[in-house]
């Protein structure tokens, strides 16, 4: 997964070249799962982007198999489980996360976890009331929109 994300985003250029077109920002999202990636582009690569979205992020990958009722496993057996939390100590490109309220499948609570350890100057957390996870766009889809358009009108006008 992270392989196949480091490729794409290396190959930012030259997709921009072939369709003829520059990008003056390039932002790197994901939603649920994606986090992972995303977080670890934005750790790793941050050269390549302006800034970090992210819709129902987890924080530790174990902890959400054992949450979803996956084998009993221990920190042992799962070397190089995902772990969002400590990527996300050296992010420092601008992040937005957005989270429902009501999320039973990955609780706000790994928002929140992200959030404090993000080392991003501008970061934010947007809650939608009344939202679980798959139902986060249903539910606040005007604020959602609004948020992530808000935040990308901010970073691009140098604000």
């Amino acid at each position: 997964m992270f392989s196949d994300a480091e490729a794409v985003a290396k190959d930012i250029p030259r997709i921009a070249e072939l369709a003829n077109h520059s990008f003056r920002y390039v932002f790197v999202m994901g939603r649920s799962l994606g986090s992972a990636p995303a977080i670890f582009l934005a750790a790793a690569h941050s050269h390549y982007f302006h800034g970090l979205i992210l819709d129902s992020p987890f924080s530790d990958g174990l902890r959400l198999i054992a949450r979803l009722g996956g084998p009993n496993l221990k920190e042992a057996d799962m070397c190089g489980c995902i772990n969002n939390i400590d990527r996300m100590l050296s992010c420092t490109l601008p992040t937005l996360i957005i989270h429902g309220t009501d999320d039973y499948i990955i609780p706000i609570s790994d928002a929140e976890e992200l959030l404090m350890a993000c080392k991003a100057e501008q970061k934010k957390l947007v809650k939608i009331r009344g939202a679980g996870h798959n139902d986060l766009l249903f539910r606040g889809f005007a604020t959602y929109c609004a948020e992530i358009r808000e935040y990308i009108v901010r970073i691009t006008s140098g604000k």
